[in-house]
């Protein structure tokens, strides 16, 4: 029995969120999910991000089989820096 997506793109995230690497081969077993499914999951998981962590992207390592997060920096100007 494969977990539900909600399951699923909370544990995604929440590894992301740790700093965690996460292996395709490892999703995919630890889900019992195919190819295809992951790239759904991941696919909607990005679309999330634009809105939840727009500073966030993942990043999938071919040489090493998984995926990551990459955070984009971004600088916070306010009123008082101007003076």
């Amino acid at each position: 029995m494969t977990a539900s997506k909600t399951k699923r793109l909370l544990y995604f995230m929440s590894e992301l969120e740790k700093g965690n690497d996460i292996s395709k081969t490892d999703y995919l077993a630890r889900f019992g999910i195919s190819e295809r499914t992951l790239k759904e999951d991941v696919s909607e998981l990005k679309e999330n991000l634009t809105e939840l962590r727009p500073n966030m992207k993942v990043k999938y390592s071919r040489k090493n089989g998984s995926y990551h997060a990459q955070y984009e920096h971004c600088l916070l100007y306010t009123s008082d820096a101007a003076d």
